[in-house]
């Protein structure tokens, strides 16, 4: 492979990463841009050398070669870097668990012992403040599957070019979502979910998560959805005010005589 052509695998890839949102998809085309960017570095360095007749010997041999071994790298370590990061997520849910579980014997032998020497007040307290703290976890649980569902239900009526494209809406949406004095949820502007979610699904910057509509002619767009249902007029019948006025949208010649 040649150093154009390896520079060109490397653009290709670097349009690849600035259209992708998948960050398991954005971390393989980066250990891929490096691998390519090592292999251009070795062939300018070999061109340097004057090593020119071996390598233009094996040129078409190793085309192939070097995409193989870019991609092959880039597996190798995006499955040794999902390896780590399992490990990870292992030990961290275990000592998490651990102390939960330390926790709770604590609070158990705490509460055993103030039975035993008859506190009873102070062991009912804990008693309804572990309730408490029981309840605001399935409130908070049950508040946000409600934002959950609402979100939802208001995607639902959109099209999406893929699900990776709703997901990423939906993110994006739940994130601009807080609930007001009334444990309403709304957007950070005071707007209902539906309300945002429409804005959302209109503004420019987000059209590349949906897909395109079909222009399905007619001529121009009536913004309001309604035909103009007013009766028309001959050219004769007009008055000059009206007349400038059709001649100022563009309309004369739309109407007969």
């Amino acid at each position: 492979m040649s150093i154009e052509e390896i520079k060109k695998l490397i653009a290709d890839l670097e349009a690849k990463k600035s259209e992708t949102t998948d960050k398991g998809e954005l971390a393989k085309l980066e250990i891929q841009l490096q691998e390519a960017q090592k292999s251009l570095e070795e062939a300018e360095a070999a061109e340097q050398e004057g090593d020119d007749d071996d390598t233009n010997q094996s040129n078409d041999d190793d085309d192939d070669d070097i995409e193989a071994r870019i991609e092959r790298l880039a597996e190798e370590k995006l499955a040794k870097m999902k390896a780590n990061m399992d490990k990870m997520a292992e030990k961290l849910a275990k000592s998490e668990k651990e102390k939960a579980d330390l926790a709770k014997a604590r609070k158990e032998e705490k509460m055993k012992k103030l039975e035993e020497e008859g506190k009873l007040q102070e062991l009912a307290e804990m008693r309804v403040a572990e309730a408490n703290a029981e309840l605001d976890l399935l409130r908070q649980e049950n508040t946000s599957l409600k934002r959950d569902q609402v979100v939802s239900s208001a995607l639902a009526t959109l099209e999406f070019k893929n699900d990776r494209s709703r997901e990423m809406a939906r993110r994006d949406i739940v994130d601009n979502l807080e609930q007001d004095d009334d444990g309403n949820w709304v957007s950070k502007d005071g707007k209902t979910i539906a309300s945002f979610v429409e804005e959302y699904s209109k503004d420019t910057n987000n059209e590349f998560l949906f897909r395109s509509k079909p222009n399905t002619g007619g001529g121009k767009d009536n913004p309001g959805g309604k035909s103009d249902t007013s009766p028309k007029k001959g050219i004769l019948e007009m008055t000059g005010d009206e007349l400038l006025e059709m001649a100022r949208k563009g309309k004369l010649g739309s109407f007969g005589y």
